[in-house]
């Protein structure tokens, strides 16, 4: 989109900048025409480096640049920038961009924008994002790109982080103590260091080549996906607030989830599990424990237990399953189950 912008701003805050919807619309709705060409100048230099003459690092585009098609003489038409007059003195500021699904190819090099606040840039074909001196950046968007490496340190304000459907082999996100979204899936990470990530609440890192996670340090965690990777053992008893656990398809042998009260559900399939204590998940409603070694299951404490899939284990019979007094959606004590055993 391209953003129009006036006046009446208060002056910012040292906190992450950010706007309503309500008045980015007001926002895009006022013209720029009464803005003279200097009003742009201060973001212009960033822009340029970033967009208009960004170097092309892998040759994609044999005319040089990111295939960013705007009028480098008309900044207030520029394709998916947003800018604002900040403290109400005519000199208009990028706050957003928003460079989704253009065919961008290259590096995209995001320095000396003081009040840039988002960023989305998913949907293209891009082999590196370069973030330096950006102190208001706390939403940032880059999946389904072809990104190998993601440094993270100078955008300290971060707090939502999607890079996903990408080939990173390293990421860093130890300077960003704000961060509470993380989203990795579909990557080639063996690694990732979450521990400085204390305000985390969402992490996702699925189809990665993850052997480990340390996720003690992240005690407000309330979700974590990490499916379809080669975790042999997780510990999640810091984690007291989580309430979503994905971990099928890894080499987990036991899980220890009695300290995870708030636990709403839990999927452990394709994994090695033998046995699988959920008596203190009173509050589980969906579980999923298809394709591991379970002899019995005891879910006589799970009254709010809704969905309970138990395929491909070593389970004879219902028989083998103590349920509670309300039995889960579909199941009942009488009926043989036939999709318990291998």
């Amino acid at each position: 989109m391209t953003g129009n912008a006036s006046g009446g701003a208060p002056h910012l805050s040292p906190l992450p900048f950010r706007l309503s919807l309500a008045t980015v619309f007001a926002v895009l709705s006022l013209s720029l025409l009464s803005f003279s060409p200097s009003s742009f100048a201060q973001d212009y230099s960033p822009i340029e480096r970033s967009l208009l003459a960004a170097t092309d690092t892998d040759a994609a585009d044999p005319q040089g640049g990111l295939n960013w098609s705007s009028n480098p003489s008309y900044p207030s038409g520029w394709t998916g920038i947003s800018w604002y007059d900040i403290d109400s003195d005519g000199v208009l500021r990028v706050i957003e961009i928003d460079v989704k699904d253009l065919q961008l190819a290259g590096s995209l090099f995001l320095s000396g924008f003081e009040y840039l606040s988002l960023l989305s840039a998913s949907g293209n074909q891009l082999t590196g994002v370069v973030v330096d001196s950006d102190p208001f950046l706390y939403h940032l968007e880059l999946f389904d790109n072809l990104l190998t490496t993601l440094n993270m340190t100078e955008a300290p304000a971060l707090e939502y982080l999607d890079a996903s459907f990408n080939d990173l082999v390293a990421l860093n996100v130890t300077n960003n103590p704000e961060l509470k979204t993380l989203n990795l899936n579909k990557n080639n990470l063996a690694t990732i260091d979450v521990s400085h990530n204390l305000k985390l609440t969402d992490l996702s890192a699925d189809d990665n080549y993850l052997s480990e996670l340390n996720v003690r340090n992240n005690i407000l965690l309330e979700r974590l996906s990490v499916q379809n990777n080669y975790i042999a053992s997780i510990d999640v008893s810091e984690n007291a607030n989580l309430k979503t656990l994905t971990v099928w398809s890894n080499l987990l042998m036991t899980i220890d989830i009695s300290e995870n009260i708030l636990l709403e559900y839990l999927d452990v399939d394709e994994n090695n599990l033998a046995e699988l204590n959920v008596g203190s998940n009173v509050n589980l409603t969906e579980l999923y424990a298809n394709g591991n070694g379970l002899l019995e299951l005891d879910v006589s404490a799970n009254s709010d237990l809704e969905t309970l899939s138990i395929r491909d284990n070593a389970l004879a019979s219902l028989e083998s399953i103590s349920l509670s007094s309300r039995a889960p959606r579909g199941m009942s004590r009488n009926i043989p189950c036939q999709t318990c055993g291998p």
